[in-house]
């Protein structure tokens, strides 16, 4: 793995850390549900988890493999969301970074119950489109999904991918198709939490397709 994907992976990691905690210090999660929520996989979790502390942007708990947020992981998380086209200190840009799932993004507590940063509504991105569908390409043997609905996501994105690659691709095409495959994941989300995130960013950016 590339120094810059270990970057993105602590950003992942950290993103879903400050979800789950709320960016609350005083809150402690098990690093296995961290690790879950990110789709990280749990191999790699003891790697990140140890940089992370030796930076003081986690900190671990006296009990088993609880871990909490520092007050320097919710700093350097808020700010990598104001400028996500710029690196941290220790992540990298989080506009190269696919997120599997919900993510700090668009609407962020500034580590004040007062101060909030209101981003301008997402815009359609196509190559973020594409970067997403082979994320979801690569999880379909792993979620849980039977034979003939892992047929069905493939022909779908199969489908999307063939529209993205024309010069003047079908809108309503990219719909339909984007919808199943966000309706095949929501199957498999009640025992698979990769494909709950997948689900949840399929849909996300269902609605920024022109006319949704």
């Amino acid at each position: 793995m590339s120094i810059e994907e270990k970057r993105e992976r602590r950003l992942l990691f950290m993103d879903h850390l400050y979800r789950i905690t709320d960016g609350d210090r005083t809150v402690s999660v098990d690093t296995a549900e961290v690790t879950a929520e990110a789709g990280i996989p749990v191999a790699e979790a003891p790697a990140i988890v140890d940089y992370l502390v030796e930076e003081g942007l986690v900190a671990r708990s006296a009990f088993g493999g609880l871990i909490s947020i520092t007050h320097r992981g919710v700093v350097e998380v808020e700010e990598s969301a104001r400028k996500p086209d710029e690196p941290t200190e220790h992540f990298a840009p989080r506009i190269n970074v696919v997120h599997v799932g919900m993510m700090v993004g668009s609407t962020i507590q500034q580590g004040t119950s007062h101060s909030t940063v209101h981003d301008k509504p997402a815009e359609f991105d196509l190559e973020k489109l594409k970067e997403l569908l082979a994320v979801a390409r690569q999880a379909l043997p792993e979620v849980g999904l039977g034979e003939d609905d892992v047929a069905e996501a493939e022909a779908d994105i199969g489908t999307i991918e063939s529209q993205a690659a024309s010069s003047r691709p079908k809108m309503g095409v990219i719909r339909s198709s984007l919808q199943s495959l966000s309706g095949l994941f929501a199957i498999a989300a009640p025992t698979a939490a990769q494909a709950a995130q997948l689900a949840q960013s399929l849909e996300e950016i269902h609605k920024t397709l022109p006319g949704v």
